[in-house]
């Protein structure tokens, strides 16, 4: 489904006034569930495939939390993706040619800045395709309304010169099924998959768990509770980068790490249906903060590297010879 040509066709009829209150949003996602058939076929029998856990040593491995985004290329990392998108959107740009890749994890929240961000990181005259991957279709409706937003976003921004092909949409009624934990709840959904994997040697996408998260994984969890708004690369001179960054410190932290699973269900889009990690994430994100009293000293308590005395830096992580990611 190429955006460009279906940009050009939304505001010629707009233009022609056959559809005058027709949003974008709503445009393109009737043209990717009604013109695009081979496209929606190709993207249930994705939500099909087995997915693959993610962990070991073996290769080079990248994991992009929410609000996050990273490229890479073969020379650098092997299998890059994210998890947990439910109502959120992993997204996949893919530049064949030079093997560029970048990872995006959408959570519903500025999409005009996370779509030039994406095509800023390419050339201008590149040739992308696109995979997303999550935003099942909830009771709450959020997974719509955040997935017309998205593709409205990636349809008018970046140049025009830019081809750019969704070539994977497993999202809402692709990655939607019948959740038969409670009987008792009539149209009561799930997702499929949430999470995506993508080996930038030959390109290849399939659906993911990534039980290695690593590094810094407890300050980019704690990017949830950040001020800042904008989405964060993380991965910028073969090194994942951690800035220092302001959140807000639950002062009943200590409180909220004792509580049960259910307690946590308040802080989600999807409370029913997070994976297991969540609520152990959730936990551990109250614990720290519980034993903070600014931000400052959640850095040094993260980093091996930062002593006492030292004025705040990023914290800097590189892949060694085995593979695994170590604090410089």
């Amino acid at each position: 489904m190429e955006l460009q040509l279906l940009k050009e066709n939304y505001f010629k009829i707009k233009n022609e006034n056959k559809t005058k209150n027709l949003e974008i949003g709503d445009f393109l996602l009737g043209e990717l569930v009604n013109n695009h058939q081979e496209l929606w076929q190709y993207s249930i029998n994705f939500a099909k495939q087995t997915v693959r856990t993610i962990e070991g040593t073996s290769c080079r491995i990248l994991y992009i939390f929410q609000h996050e985004y990273a490229l890479v290329d073969s020379s650098n990392i092997d299998i890059i993706g994210s998890n947990d998108a439910t109502t959120c959107i992993n997204i996949v740009v893919r530049e064949n040619k030079t093997s560029k890749t970048l990872v995006a994890h959408y959570d519903g929240s500025h999409p005009q800045q996370l779509a030039h961000l994406i095509f800023d990181s390419f050339d201008s005259n590149a040739i992308l395709d696109i995979h997303l991957v999550g935003a099942f279709l909830d009771e709450k409706g959020t997974s719509l309304k955040d997935t017309k937003k998205l593709l409205a976003a990636l349809t008018i921004s970046g140049p025009s010169t830019q081809q750019k092909i969704i070539r994977t949409a497993c999202i809402l009624e692709a990655n939607t099924t019948k959740n038969d934990f409670d009987p008792t709840l009539e149209n009561d959904t799930k997702s499929i998959i949430i999470g995506i994997g993508v080996n930038t040697i030959d390109g290849s996408i399939f659906p993911a768990n990534f039980v290695d998260r690593t590094p810094g994984i407890m300050l980019r969890r704690l990017r949830c509770f950040a001020y800042e708004s904008k989405y964060i690369n993380v991965f910028r001179d073969n090194c994942v980068i951690i800035e220092p960054f302001e959140f807000s410190i639950e002062e009943n932290a200590h409180v909220y790490s004792l509580q049960n699973d259910n307690f946590f269900r308040y802080f989600s889009s999807s409370p029913r249906f997070e994976p297991p990690n969540f609520f152990i994430d959730m936990r551990e994100n109250f614990k720290l903060m519980a034993k903070i009293e600014n931000c400052d000293e959640a850095f040094r308590l993260c980093s091996t590297k930062i002593k006492i005395n030292e004025p705040l830096r990023p914290i800097i992580y590189t892949l060694n010879s085995n593979n695994i990611w170590i604090e410089i």
